[in-house]
């Protein structure tokens, strides 16, 4: 038990640790970016209220997607612009086919050396684990059994939670 405990604590603390720390930028005094700036992939909403500098202007993420040039066909990555975000962070935006509908949806990164497959894939993951995560709160009864502020309890329950999702996954 202990051995799968240290690796869900080292998997949380890698995750978690790793996407907080400062890393070196001309934003800072000291010499680093602001946390709100350190994320490596996420979502970015199509609204009017947040806006990227492109091509020297500051417009939304529609306005971005209408200058684009498409990839034509099925193609599940249709567009990338690289962007400046509030602060003067660089960032790639993805746009990508939705499976559910005749939409795009917009994917952002941090790290403008990953490639456009990259920033899916990176992005796909994250959204397994989120997946995964409402899931145990859900049917597994992540942090809704037990009702305790200790730290040992705490750790004894998200352990015997998912090793009930590795006996689930595993029949």
């Amino acid at each position: 038990m202990s051995a799968l405990f240290s690796w869900n604590l080292w998997l949380f603390l890698n995750t978690t640790i790793r996407w907080s720390m400062p890393v070196p930028g001309p934003e800072n005094a000291d010499n680093s970016y602001p946390l709100a700036f350190l994320m490596k992939s996420g979502m970015v909403k199509k609204t009017t209220k947040i806006h990227h500098e492109y091509n020297g202007h500051w417009v939304d993420v529609n306005a971005i997607y209408r200058q684009l040039k498409k990839h034509r066909g099925r193609a599940k990555i249709l567009a990338s612009a690289v962007v400046t975000l509030k602060g003067g962070l660089p960032a790639r935006l993805v746009f990508v086919r939705d499976r559910r509908k005749t939409d795009w949806l917009a994917l952002i990164s941090t790290d403008i050396g990953l490639s456009n497959e990259d920033v899916v894939r990176i992005y796909g993951k994250r959204w397994d684990i989120k997946v995964f995560f409402k899931m145990a709160k859900q049917h597994l009864k992540l942090a809704k059994e037990m009702q305790c502020r200790d730290y040992d309890p705490l750790v004894a329950h998200t352990t015997i939670v998912f090793l009930r999702y590795m006996f689930l996954a595993y029949h």
